[in-house]
C-alpha cells in the first residue's frame, strides 16, 4: 500500500538496528548495534543471527551485482558475504575511521563507494 500502513516483526533482538536490505533473492538483512546482523528467509517472519567475528556497530549494507553482501560499520570495519548474508568475513582498516554508508560503484561491481562522516573514502 505504497508505505501506508507498516507492521512489527519481532526478531528477538533487544538492540536498535540502523540499517536494512532487501536482497535479490528475497532474504532480508538487518544490522545495527555490536556489529548484530539478523536474516530472514520468509519476508521477516523467523529471524536468525549472521555470524560474523566483528562486533563494530554496523551503519549500512548492500549487494553488488555479483550478488555479494557488503557491510559498513564504525571502527572501519568491512564486512563481506557471499553466502546470502548467512556469514560474513571482515577486514578493520588501521586508521579505524567509523564508516557511515556505501553505494554502488558505476558499474555496481566491487568496490562499492565508502563514506564515512568527512566524505567518500578510499
Amino acid at each position: 500500500d505504497d508505505g501506508a500502513t507498516w507492521n512489527y516483526n519481532e526478531t528477538g533482538y533487544t538492540g536498535s538496528f540502523w540499517t536494512g536490505v532487501a536482497l535479490q533473492d528475497g532474504v532480508v538483512l538487518v544490522g545495527g548495534l555490536r556489529g548484530t546482523i539478523y536474516r530472514s528467509i520468509d519476508g521477516g517472519k523467523i529471524w536468525s543471527v549472521s555470524q560474523s567475528s566483528f562486533k563494530s556497530s554496523i551503519t549500512d549494507m548492500l549487494q553488488l551485482t555479483d550478488k555479494s553482501i557488503v557491510a559498513v560499520g564504525l571502527d572501519g570495519v568491512t564486512l563481506i558475504s557471499g553466502d546470502d548474508g548467512a556469514s560474513f568475513s571482515g577486514n578493520q582498516r588501521s586508521d579505524r575511521v567509523p564508516l557511515t554508508a556505501l553505494s554502488k560503484s558505476p558499474a555496481g561491481a566491487a568496490p562499492p563507494v565508502v563514506f564515512s562522516a568527512s566524505g567518500p573514502i578510499s
